[in-house]
């Protein structure tokens, strides 16, 4: 058996960058954001994950990666609710995806959003928010 594709629906921004990895001027304002799969980043596991804590208790926001685990390529999301930080189908696991969200709740993330990009240093041509759906294979 190979390996399968597993599809992300998230409401955020990507960084729009073909050649993958963290945008520029985030790893410059922030280099404890690189992660460990970055060859050559000296990893500092409590510091990413204090760094990542922060983005979620003070944004609501978060990071993860689609692509591929050799090629992953970096987007900012919005802690949709407690229990999912975006929907995740796996082949022969169909999801359900609640399709309600009030103009409020939009706001408010556009608003989560884009106090976390000026915060990160997000390109500016890539803080557009929105629903995406990328692709993972691992």
């Amino acid at each position: 058996m190979g390996q399968s594709t597993d599809a992300y629906l998230f409401y955020g921004l990507t960084a729009g960058d073909e050649e993958g990895g963290y945008p520029d001027s985030v790893v410059e304002q922030h280099p404890v954001i690189v992660e460990d799969w970055e060859d050559d980043a000296e990893f500092d596991y409590d510091a990413t994950k204090a760094f990542h804590k922060k983005l979620k208790d003070e944004f609501g926001v978060s990071f993860d990666t689609h692509c591929s685990c050799d090629y992953p390529m970096p987007f900012l999301h919005v802690i949709m609710n407690k229990e999912d930080d975006y929907y995740t189908a796996w082949r022969g696991s169909p999801i359900k995806v609640d399709t309600h969200m009030t103009s409020m709740q939009r706001r408010h993330w556009d608003l989560q959003l884009s106090e976390a990009a000026e915060f990160l240093g997000w390109p500016e041509d890539h803080r557009d928010p929105g629903w995406w759906l990328a692709s993972n294979w691992c």
